[in-house]
């Protein structure tokens, strides 16, 4: 499977602003979300996010000749919440970024075919970013933990 992982630095400055928009933003969910919080899509890197976005796309620009952001958005799962498995339609790329992944918050799975002949999973950690093509099928298992998993999601071609 064609997924790539790699290290960024979260600020704190960043988790607290999703946090904000989720303490201050009615609950919207996305198809795949189930029972967590998904912000509004983003089209242009947003003031506050560029430290982080200009982090992820000067690493993937060592992977992928260059890669233009199409959209982003945040999610925030609460105990209990995943996502079904889906993909990401009319974009090559996607990625996550986890800003706060306590243990059993929920592992990533990918899949490249419905018989699961073939499947990945990674544990979320903060700062870890995972990028892969974007119909490539995945999905993210429930969150055990007390505490929010909360990440960046973007997708780009």
């Amino acid at each position: 499977m064609n997924v790539s992982q790699f290290e960024v630095n979260v600020s704190e400055e960043i988790l607290f602003s999703v946090i904000s928009m989720f303490n201050t933003t009615p609950l919207t969910q996305m198809y795949s979300n189930k029972g967590g919080w998904s912000s509004r899509r983003f089209y242009k890197s947003e003031e506050n996010h560029k430290y982080l976005l200009n982090q992820i796309f000067n690493k993937i620009s060592e992977f992928y000749a260059n890669p233009k952001l199409t959209d982003y958005w945040f999610n925030v799962n609460q105990p209990n919440s995943f996502h079904i498995w889906h993909t990401h339609y009319q974009v090559k790329y996607s990625g996550v970024v986890y800003l706060q992944a306590p243990p059993k918050s929920g592992a990533i799975q990918f899949r490249e075919d419905a018989a699961m002949v073939s499947t990945l999973q990674i544990e979320p950690r903060k700062g870890l970013c995972v990028v892969f093509p974007a119909n490539l099928e995945h999905q993210v298992l429930p969150n055990l933990s007390n505490e929010y998993r909360v990440s960046l999601v973007f997708n780009f071609n």
